[in-house]
């Protein structure tokens, strides 16, 4: 029992690489703001009564199971354009490493709210950012990997040493429910595809590639070499579901991280989701050495 008590300290509560998740945040953040800078031009059109949906059948569009008592996007039709920049900027802000905690639960709390006020036009990258930028909010994210930090260097008054790794509670157990959370989305993604008959028989990817409004190039010159496709079928199949297990183990680790690397910007190439991919490989750098990472952030000073 106290093997399996120390085991359980050591998964949720030991101290966590800050820069690696400073890294984290960095991707998460920014990419999510270019995101939506395109939507800040069609914002009246996605977020007010005299676009597409209405304020009083908001909540009907989001499934029953998930559907809260209240909106959370409390403004009006008058604030819309200037609060969903106001979440733009300070998705920037807070990827350059300022605001902290403070800032990053009102990106988490805004962007809860904009999900709700139209879950029509949401998409994989607005609803993983969102469960991302919860869990970050209970980190010390900032710590590492900030603008502040460079700028603090080039002063003697502020010439201290770093933190490498997290000293609170919070950012450890945070560190851990978005490794867990990216393993969750692998999995139930790879088990629900083995509902379907098109992976079991090798030809589900080929539903994808032949539809030329899913695909932004022409691949049906695969149907000359079906055993590319299966391939690829399959070999989705057998990422998803492994992947939550064999990445907690160091010898499988890397070749699982280039996979998946690969896996998704497969995907931005084919099909032109690049912020999803960007999102989805963000938190792989939470599976990175903290020394590789300093190694290779070192090469271009930006190790801060």
């Amino acid at each position: 029992m106290k093997k399996l008590f120390m085991m359980w300290d050591e998964v949720w509560f030991s101290p966590r690489p800050l820069l690696n998740l400073g890294v984290f945040r960095f991707i998460l953040a920014f990419t999510m703001g270019i995101m939506y800078i395109s939507r800040q031009f069609e914002v009246g059109l996605f977020y007010s009564d005299a676009g597409m949906l209405p304020q009083g059948m908001a909540l009907q569009v989001l499934p029953e199971f998930f559907r809260p008592s209240f909106l959370l996007a409390f403004w009006p039709d008058s604030w819309v354009s200037v609060v969903h920049l106001g979440h733009i900027l300070g998705l920037f802000v807070f990827a350059l490493g300022f605001g902290g905690r403070s800032l990053n639960w009102i990106l988490a709390f805004l962007q809860l709210a904009f999900l709700q006020r139209n879950y029509s036009i949401a998409f994989g990258a607005d609803q993983i950012g969102a469960l991302f930028l919860l869990y970050l909010a209970f980190t010390n994210s900032c710590a590492r990997f900030s603008l502040l930090n460079i700028i603090k260097a080039r002063r003697p008054q502020f010439k201290i040493p770093l933190p490498q790794y997290s000293s609170d509670l919070c950012t450890h157990v945070g560190y851990r429910l978005i490794q867990v959370q990216l393993c969750v989305i692998y999995m139930f993604s790879g088990f629900e595809k083995l509902k379907g008959g098109t992976w079991w028989d090798g030809t589900a990817l080929w539903t994808v590639l032949a539809n030329p409004q899913m695909v932004v190039i022409d691949f049906t010159w695969l149907r000359y070499f079906p055993w590319v496709i299966s391939l690829l079928t399959f070999s989705t199949i057998l990422f998803e579901i492994y992947f939550p297990v064999l990445v907690w183990f160091k010898k499988p680790r890397p070749f699982l991280l280039a996979a998946g690397a690969a896996f998704h910007f497969g995907i931005a190439f084919v099909m032109a989701l690049v912020s999803f991919a960007a999102i989805m490989i963000a938190p792989y750098v939470l599976f990175i050495d903290e020394k590789r990472l300093q190694t290779v952030l070192s090469k271009f000073a930006v190790s801060k």
